[in-house]
């Protein structure tokens, strides 16, 4: 029994002798990539709202209102088909007197919304005028990325990480000494991370009803900031 037990030992220390011998060492780094890209589409949304106690009055005014803004831009050279709505919403409004809640009013709102494709100039013009228009709302001005370039700037930062990543394991592995084989392991699948910076020219909620016949709009979006990673295993070679 003490013999069996005694090979039983020796043959576990082999073993994990063995592993050790074979399982490499290994270097791990993460490769990070940022751009800065300028948005090249702008969505001027003014947001239109009405309040009756009737609800078809509601309804018809807020409609009204939306046309004669539709209208409106056409006339100021905005092409027909950029011009959309968007979130039709209608709901009361109610006060309490002595703990019994009352309908007050219909609230009927809607956005129309002009969207202009690298043309910073037309987007100035555009909103300067609705900014001086008799139009009654909300004007928010929102930049962004075209989906087409939104994927070219990914793939790019998928090249800077893997590249970082490169740059980094070399240093590391020239500081210590020890020579790099083949990779192991890639990993990647986060989601990339956008910071939106804009200037701040950029008009956002602003009511026209408060803006100067002498205010002359100027709006120019800063850059968007992309960030991604990407982590690398390298065999390392004795």
């Amino acid at each position: 029994m003490k013999s069996f037990i005694h090979l039983t030992i020796i043959g576990l220390f082999l073993t994990t002798w063995t592993y050790s011998q074979t399982t490499p060492s290994t270097l791990v780094v993460e490769g990070k990539s940022k751009i800065f890209v300028i948005p090249e589409i702008a969505k001027i949304s003014v947001n239109l709202s009405y309040e009756n106690k009737e609800y078809s009055i509601c309804i018809d005014s807020l409609k009204n209102q939306s046309e004669l803004l539709r209208k409106y831009l056409i006339s100021h050279g905005v092409d027909a088909t950029s011009i959309k709505s968007s979130s039709f919403q209608i709901g009361a409004n109610y006060d309490y007197d002595s703990g019994k809640r009352r309908k007050k009013a219909y609230q009927a709102s809607q956005s129309v919304v002009v969207e202009i494709v690298n043309d910073l100039d037309k987007v100035n013009k555009i909103a300067d005028a609705i900014g001086k228009s008799k139009t009654k709302g909300e004007m928010n001005i929102h930049f962004e990325l075209s989906e087409n370039n939104r994927e070219m700037v990914k793939a790019k930062l998928i090249e800077i990480a893997i590249k970082d990543a490169f740059s980094k394991a070399q240093i590391i592995a020239k500081s210590s000494n020890v020579t790099l084989g083949k990779i192991l392991k890639i990993e990647y699948g986060a989601e990339i991370n956008f910071t939106r910076k804009y200037s701040d020219s950029v008009v956002a909620m602003t009511k026209m009803e408060e803006m100067s016949e002498s205010i002359t709009l100027a709006i120019s979006p800063q850059e968007i900031e992309m960030t991604d990673d990407i982590v690398m295993e390298w065999e390392i070679l004795k």
